[in-house]
Formats: C-alpha cells, sequence, structure tokens
C-alpha cells in the first residue's frame, strides 16, 4: 500500500512537470493535480510525502508490537544448541552460533551465562545451552525454533 503511494506521488509529480514544460495551452482533459499551481502542488506534494513517512513508521511500531505481543515475549530465554548428527562440522557449526548469539545478546545490552557446555571430541562443541536476561529476549528469539 505505501509502495503504491509513493508510486502515484511520483506519477502527480511526473505529471507536473509534464505539464509545466508543455504549453499552457493545454487541452480540459488535465487533471486537478496538474491544474493546481506549481508552489501549491509543491506543497501539497511535501505534505503527501511526509504524511507517508510518518504511516511508515507508525506501521512499523504497530508490526514490532503484533509481532512481540505474546504472553512470554517480554522474558528472558534459554537457548539451546545442539550439534546434532554431522561429526566435527556439526560440533565447529555448533561453536559459531553460540558465539553469534553471546555476540547478539551483548550488543542487545542482555546478560547471557553459559548454563551448560559440552566440548566436542576434536573440536567445536556438542551441546550449550545459554540464559539469556534481558526485556523482549524470547520475543525476540521465538522465531529461532528449529522444527523437526
Amino acid at each position: 500500500l505505501l509502495e503504491d503511494a509513493a508510486f502515484a506521488l511520483e506519477l502527480v509529480e511526473f505529471e507536473a512537470s509534464d505539464s509545466s514544460s508543455s504549453s499552457s495551452s493545454s487541452n480540459s482533459s488535465t487533471s486537478a493535480a496538474a491544474e493546481a499551481g506549481p508552489d501549491e502542488l509543491s506543497t501539497l506534494l511535501a505534505q503527501a510525502r511526509q504524511l507517508l513517512q510518518q504511516l511508515a513508521a507508525a506501521l512499523d511500531k504497530w508490526e514490532l508490537r503484533v509481532l512481540l505481543s505474546g504472553a512470554y515475549d517480554e522474558s528472558g530465554a534459554v537457548l539451546s544448541i545442539t550439534a546434532g548428527a554431522g561429526g566435527v562440522d556439526a560440533m565447529d557449526w555448533a561453536e559459531m552460533l553460540e558465539r553469534m548469539y553471546i555476540r547478539w545478546a551483548a550488543d542487545r545490552g542482555y546478560n547471557t551465562t553459559v548454563a551448560e557446555r559440552t566440548a566436542g571430541e576434536e573440536a567445536g562443541l556438542k551441546g550449550v545451552e545459554l540464559t539469556i536476561r534481558g526485556r523482549w529476549a524470547y520475543g525476540y528469539l521465538k522465531g529461532e525454533i528449529q522444527q523437526e
């Protein structure tokens, strides 16, 4: 919807610039926007663009509220990573995921503790359980659940 409105604004701007560059003796089929004076049209376009930006910002806030509206979304989270089948590569990948989630939590100001960690035989780790404390941690991480 926002893309359609932005496209409509571009069309009006194009039509206004096209009509101003053509002769002023155009026929009666011109639109109301093109009939408006150039100052009035630019003011209307600026207001419309500002309203679209406000609408986009409000839509983003609403979307985030809807995504984080679950019963436990405002709580902390317990994150478990297991290597599963796959040998050394899977254990190495599990360790990379652990580092990634710890950095992700730190970037957002969450406190992270390692509740349990089992190292792999050669490299990486077999499994790890992280406790992430902070507001909305569960809400942001609930999309990371692997469906089996």
